[in-house]
């Protein structure tokens, strides 16, 4: 028992904090210790950290993953694969990155933007998912990958064709102003009719 435990402690020895990463390195571990064909994660919650690295690490583990999520009466199961198929591989590349970019425990959401927002501007840009699909291969952040990202996050808002977040906020403001004068106009010809309709007759 004694040396089983140890060999245990060794295959599944792990740096990392969070329990959502060690449950694939113990779904590994069953699979290739126990010939495990089918693997099924259960997680109390909707818990989208979860769902995110189990569609990433879908093509990485040989055996049927799946996901049992809710409690109690509200349980539902349900498969990896078809979750990975259904987006496609290079969507299911970009997802740990596009999850992070877009909020989670250690990194900061934008204002206004969620995680289907931002979801649905990569998934219309293949160079968008190849790049989110490209970081966290290195702990040097390469400078070219920012300007994409601040493309990303300009689409997220709501306006294209800008190299940076900056351009992005100066066109917003311009479109605001314009918003805020059109508005000014109709107030001043509401006044203008108002005068007509109720004073003018009388007068």
């Amino acid at each position: 028992m004694a040396c089983l435990d140890l060999c245990l402690k060794k295959h599944l020895f792990s740096n990392q904090e969070k329990p959502d990463t060690k449950m694939f390195l113990c779904s590994q571990h069953a699979i290739q210790e126990l010939s495990c064909g089918n693997i099924c994660i259960s997680t109390v919650d909707s818990n989208s950290d979860v769902g995110v690295l189990a569609t990433y690490y879908n093509d990485v583990l040989p055996s049927n993953l799946f996901l049992q999520i809710g409690s109690k009466g509200n349980k539902r199961i349900l498969d990896v694969s078809k979750m990975h198929e259904s987006i496609g591989k290079d969507m299911s590349d970009a997802l740990p990155a596009l999850h992070a970019l877009s909020g989670r425990d250690y990194t900061s959401a934008f204002f206004g933007i969620g995680k289907q927002k931002m979801y649905k501007v990569v998934k219309k840009s293949d160079h968008f998912k190849d790049v989110l699909a490209s970081m966290g291969r290195s702990v040097n952040f390469e400078m070219d990958v920012f300007s994409v990202i601040q493309k990303i996050i300009s689409e997220c808002y709501g306006v294209k064709n800008c190299q940076s977040i900056n351009d992005a906020r100066y066109k917003k403001f311009c479109a605001q102003q314009k918003s805020q004068s059109r508005d000014n106009s109709h107030l001043q010809k509401t006044n203008y009719f108002s005068i007509v309709y109720a004073y003018e007759p009388i007068m």
